[in-house]
């Protein structure tokens, strides 16, 4: 059970680790994999 996730920034230009692009969004806010992962983790693994 997870109670709460942090992130440390928005996207992954506005990220201060940028270079590995480690957000939920891409830079022009497009959702990656792992923002559906997280939002929605059964029905991801499901897939």
């Amino acid at each position: 059970h997870i109670d709460r996730v942090t992130f440390w920034g928005l996207n992954d230009q506005q990220n201060w680790r940028s270079g590995h692009n480690p957000m939920l969004w891409n830079s022009d806010w497009t959702p990656k994999d792992a923002f559906f992962a997280v939002s929605d983790p059964d029905g991801y693994l499901n897939q």
